[in-house]
């Protein structure tokens, strides 16, 4: 039972340092709260946040969540579930013009 109760603590134990990790590997957060984007975390410019707004409401999305994330110090877009495939590469795609 002992050995249970260890083991059960020590998987709990890894993934939660795993989210932690995966959390602090995003440099912006993003969120579409009914239509509208508000910056949760980091800096990112106005006219990115206005340029991936556009695209989110041509496909329009109401709710979800665009993050920047740090991968070998190049940042790249991270997604919730609720932005539809259709919609992801548009966002890609401003994000590269504005990456540069």
């Amino acid at each position: 039972m002992v050995y249970v109760a260890v083991v059960a603590v020590l998987v709990f134990l890894a993934v939660a340092y795993a989210w932690y990790l995966s959390s602090q590997a995003r440099v912006w957060v993003v969120r579409v709260r009914d239509g509208n984007l508000v910056l949760m975390k980091g800096k990112i410019a106005q006219t990115v946040v206005a340029d991936l707004g556009e695209v989110l409401q041509r496909h329009s999305v109401r709710r979800g969540a665009l993050y920047g994330i740090n991968r070998r110090g190049r940042v790249t877009l991270g997604f919730s579930r609720s932005i539809p495939p259709s919609c992801r590469q548009s966002l890609r795609n401003v994000w590269s013009m504005h990456a540069r």
